[in-house]
């Protein structure tokens, strides 16, 4: 079914509550495709940037970057005494707890000393790999700039297909259109796109929508993300969870316990957020701060 509908051309979507579970189902939906053949079985593992999803004020103290593996730093404001450039990406070498100070080096080997409470304008994240292949879907998760290239860029959030991938590169053909080439130090700023968060699916809109709940994302269910999830597919949405009643008492639905969703239940959920907006303007106005569950849920 996934097939005759193209999934590798996005006719279907993937939802997930948190960021453990978006990767979790991209390596399943990555290892699936190449099982049937539909994307080519030579994997090339590359190095990726991962986001632990750090609040701003957790950037500021050098024990919650190390607490949370943090070994890169990527930087979105140009850091003039430094000489950072914007989209410049600093390893950690060491840090420095007493002091708050972070000791890295950057792209072209200058040793810098860093401290997060004055320079603010990075994001902490941890290295992972990803083993991609020639047809894997995958989207931009920081802004991917070329140096030297005056307004050439691929813009967060930019979705595209792999169409060939080496040990020294990928080239990608972008959804608008474009198709660039990747280094492997840009290429740390991609992943699978095949699911994603609820967060970043909020504009997006598919032929069916497959809504996957896992036993953590079940705790943290509630109006807002039902009301995503349950609204992205134009012909279905297809609700996939480890505890539905966890689930279904968090999204203020009380019913008896089965193993898959109805359609009247899938409707008392969508029901729920047509009053979304109103609902959450009460609850930002009640607690201006954000709450950490939202931290670690958001894309």
């Amino acid at each position: 079914e996934m097939g005759e509908t193209k999934v590798v051309a996005g006719s279907i979507g993937i939802s997930t509550l948190t960021n453990f579970d978006r990767k979790q189902v991209n390596d399943e939906v990555h290892a699936a495709l190449e099982a049937e053949g539909w994307i080519d079985g030579n994997q090339v593992r590359k190095e990726h940037l991962d986001s632990p999803k750090l609040t701003k004020a957790e950037h500021h103290f050098v024990t919650s970057l190390a607490t949370n593996d943090v070994t890169h730093l990527v930087f979105y404001q140009r850091e003039r005494g430094l000489r950072i450039a914007k989209g410049d990406v600093v390893a950690v070498n060491s840090y420095d707890m007493e002091r708050n100070l972070i000791r890295g080096t950057t792209h072209d080997g200058r040793q810098v000393t860093i401290n997060p409470a004055k320079h603010e304008g990075f994001k902490g994240a941890r290295m992972e790999y990803r083993d991609y292949s020639a047809g894997d879907r995958i989207e931009a998760r920081e802004v991917i700039r070329w140096k030297g290239e005056h307004g050439t860029r691929v813009n967060n959030g930019t979705r595209g297909t792999i169409e060939t991938i080496d040990q020294n590169a990928m080239l990608v053909q972008w959804d608008d259109g474009r198709k660039t080439t990747l280094t492997n130090a840009q290429a740390r700023l991609v992943d699978f796109s095949y699911a994603r968060t609820t967060h970043k699916q909020q504009s997006a809109t598919n032929k069916v929508e497959l809504f996957m709940i896992s036993l953590t994302g079940s705790k943290s269910f509630n109006r807002e993300s039902s009301y995503v999830g349950a609204t992205r597919g134009r012909l279905n949405t297809e609700v996939f969870t480890a505890d539905k009643d966890k689930m279904l008492k968090n999204a203020g639905v009380d019913v008896s316990k089965t193993t898959s969703l109805t359609r009247t239940e899938l409707g008392a959920l969508v029901k729920q957020g047509r009053d979304l907006d109103q609902a959450l303007s009460k609850e930002r106005q009640a607690a201006p701060k954000v709450r950490r569950v939202q931290e670690l849920t958001r894309d």
